[in-house]
């Protein structure tokens, strides 16, 4: 079995928010070339919205990255 192309994997937050906070995901997800990110409020809130989005923007500004809608019911924020 190959390993999947992480440039097609797509990071829910809440998967790893015990072990990281937003800034160490969003930074962890560019370093290993996952270019998919859902983080959640509570994490956005954490990190301040202007730092996040920036930092995202960053990301998304470089191709590095694009920000994945979930479902309503797993409380995303979107990035427009």
């Amino acid at each position: 079995m190959t390993s999947p192309d992480p440039a097609k994997l797509s990071l829910n937050t809440a998967t790893v928010k015990k072990q990281w906070k937003l800034g160490e995901i969003i930074d962890g997800c560019a370093r290993h070339g996952i270019r998919g990110i859902s983080p959640w409020r509570d994490q956005v809130a954490e990190m301040g919205l202007s730092k996040a989005a920036s930092s995202m923007a960053r990301r998304l500004s470089s191709s590095q990255f694009s920000v994945v809608k979930n479902p309503p019911r797993h409380n995303p924020v979107t990035v427009n």
